[in-house]
């Protein structure tokens, strides 16, 4: 057999290309993370941290490498800007729980929120891509898995929050 110099780009590009679609058939990794009230199902990049603790609620934040926005999220006895608001939308999560969310503007900012039970998202940024980095971290919200079950989230210093 003749060789021809495309011929052996032809292997390369080849292999390459099989290399790239088994690692893209490869299952995500996952991993849950326990946020006051349930568990957060998150990427295994993703960085979830609790940043404030008081004695009946804590407030943190999911922050994903490839997403410039952060989703904060609070949870326990927190003034909820869905109370009041008849305006909102509902969807469910992976689980079937309700996740009630509603635009807001605060203070010149404006974005989403999203509630499940007792745990509150939001995003500040009012596109579509917005709501749904906020939606899709939301609907990965677990209520039926205790924490206990979960590693826990970093706190500042990057060591377990609780």
């Amino acid at each position: 057999m003749k060789r021809t110099p495309g011929m052996l780009l032809t292997v390369l590009v080849t292999g390459i290309t099989l290399v790239a679609a088994t690692a893209a058939a490869q299952p995500a990794k996952t991993r849950m993370v326990a946020i006051r009230g349930g568990c957060l199902e998150v990427s295994a990049n993703a960085k979830v941290a609790m940043t404030e603790v008081y004695p009946d609620a804590w407030l943190g934040y999911v922050q994903f490498p490839e997403v410039p926005r952060k989703v904060t999220w609070a949870a326990g006895m927190i003034a909820s800007r869905l109370n009041g608001s008849g305006n909102f939308a509902t969807t469910t999560t992976k689980s079937g729980d309700e996740i009630k969310y509603v635009g807001f503007t605060h203070a010149g900012d404006r974005g989403y929120v999203a509630r499940i039970g007792v745990v509150e998202f939001s995003i500040v940024g009012d596109s579509k891509n917005d709501l749904e980095q906020l939606l899709s971290v939301a609907r990965c919200f677990r209520l039926d898995v205790t924490e206990d079950k979960c590693e826990r989230p970093e706190n500042q210093s990057g060591k377990p929050a609780f």
